[in-house]
């Protein structure tokens, strides 16, 4: 029997240039989307999460017609308009907003701007996405974990999606989240990029060790749906993690997370 897979982490488009202020949005973005829903149903995914960059999808047409799709959407945290754009959002039928510490250069500054975003987020039923991985030639000036750690402490409590289950950093994301039942952790990247290293061993621990609050992600187009389905197949059999977790993994859970937001 196939393997039931949704995957917590899509792109639409590869990952823009930083410089390009992760902006995609053209005339085409509708077959991009047709296509990525058909690529979807191609590699057997039941249902795959869309991040979207760019504020002016929130005036996409029905978005349901893409039965494979679910939505998320970056803010800009930013614009004055920000509030505006999630509200939006929402009756647009997208599930929830992401931040990107690192490419968005968030310092503490930054975070009770941040703060008013994710109360929104969480007035409108929605849930967060933060990316917790980093990396480049200045990884420690911004702190993707101590942004999550301060919304925590300042009281959020809709559901939060680490996306990367924060690589390198992956034991301090499962500590963050054993002591926060509204965190969650997605593998897209992490599991690919580091795959060979003790990275892979720790994670394969926190899928034990937190059964219910792990996701399967691709990070496609970035990496293949194929390669992201091996190299996870690979850490979950080498650390003997049993069928029933695999199934969490890949599917239950993600399939009650999003079940939530219909």
């Amino acid at each position: 029997m196939a393997q039931k897979i949704i995957d917590m982490h899509t792109h639409c488009v590869a990952r823009p240039d930083l410089e390009s202020e992760f902006i995609w949005y053209d005339k085409n973005y509708g077959q991009k989307l047709l296509e990525h829903n058909k690529a979807s149903a191609i590699n057997g995914i039941e249902k795959a999460l869309v991040y979207i960059f760019d504020p002016r999808a929130v005036a996409m047409p029905d978005i349901k017609k893409y039965n494979r799709l679910s939505f998320a959407l970056l803010i800009d945290f930013r614009d004055r308009a920000a509030l505006s754009v999630i509200r939006k959002a929402k009756l647009a039928g997208f599930k929830g907003i992401k931040i990107l510490p690192y490419e968005q250069r968030i310092t503490p500054k930054d975070y009770e701007a941040i703060l008013k975003i994710a109360k929104e987020i969480e007035k409108q039923g929605m849930f967060l996405t933060i990316c917790s991985t980093f990396g480049g030639r200045d990884p420690y000036d911004y702190d993707a974990l101590a942004l999550v750690s301060f919304l925590l402490q300042k009281n959020y409590r809709a559901p939060m999606i680490l996306a990367h289950a924060g690589g390198s950093r992956i034991k301090d994301a499962i500590l963050i989240a054993d002591s926060s039942p509204n965190v969650y952790l997605e593998s897209s990247f992490t599991v690919s990029y580091w795959r060979g290293s003790s990275v892979i061993e720790d994670l394969a621990w926190g899928i034990k060790k937190l059964p219910n609050r792990f996701f399967f992600g691709s990070d496609y187009p970035n990496v293949a749906f194929s390669q992201a389905k091996e190299d996870a197949l690979k850490m979950l059999n080498s650390n003997k993690i049993p069928k029933k977790l695999q199934n969490d993994f890949f599917y239950n859970n993600s399939f009650n997370f999003l079940k939530k937001y219909e």
